[in-house]
């Protein structure tokens, strides 16, 4: 049965090596126009969302120095702003918490 197979599959030759190696050097050579033209393509993207990146970068830089100068807030406001987020970050962690201890429920 295997000396069948054997026979029934085709050998390769050196003259399919090297047909075969023509046959991709063609086809590498048919398609490097259009891998450069796809490269040019690429490039000139990139090249347009950078200059869309820079643009919205100096246009918000702009806004900010015709806003003028922020103020700073006073000591009061910037404690009431720490308890605030010290409030979500613990509102957070009960919350984590409970979906914690209900996942565990669920898989028991």
């Amino acid at each position: 049965m295997q000396s069948e197979n054997q026979s029934q599959e085709k050998q390769i030759t050196e003259e399919d090596v090297k047909k075969y190696r023509e046959q991709r050097k063609n086809y590498y050579d048919s398609e490097i126009p259009l891998l450069k033209k796809q490269k040019e393509y690429e490039v000139l993207l990139a090249d347009i969302e950078e200059a869309r990146a820079k643009r919205l970068a100096m246009t918000y830089r702009i806004a900010q120095m015709m806003a003028g100068p922020q103020e700073e807030p006073s000591d009061e406001e910037k404690a009431e702003m720490m308890q605030q987020m010290q409030e979500k970050i613990q509102n957070e962690g009960e919350e984590s918490a409970k979906t914690s201890r209900q996942l565990k429920k669920d898989k028991a």
